[in-house]
């Protein structure tokens, strides 16, 4: 019984952290990055219109278009994002259960 509870409790954590990732609302369109945790947005004025750079958590550019406006938002979920191993968040009480220490 505590196991099923305990992989219970497992898939929820897991489902949660899975849907974490940033989102960035441009009057281009509506952009998702779901492996990221935080994005920096920066506008510069250009003979089109304005450049917009979303850059994510680690520098690199993620995205880069020039649209009428510099009307920016940007929403970051609280959780992780990208591949979960279940190992790396199981307590090592549990880590035998799912086989994570042979």
């Amino acid at each position: 019984m505590k196991t099923k509870f305990l992989t219970l409790v497992v898939a929820l954590f897991i489902g949660a952290v899975s849907y974490a990732g940033c989102t960035v609302t441009t009057d281009c369109g509506t952009f998702e990055f779901p492996n990221e945790t935080s994005v920096s947005v920066s506008t510069q004025s250009a003979p089109e219109g304005v450049l917009i750079t979303v850059r994510g958590a680690n520098g690199n550019v993620l995205l880069r278009r020039t649209c009428s406006s510099g009307s920016v938002s940007s929403n970051c979920s609280s959780g992780g994002g990208g591949d979960v191993d279940i190992c790396d968040i199981l307590p090592p009480f549990l880590a035998d259960l799912y086989g994570c220490n042979d």
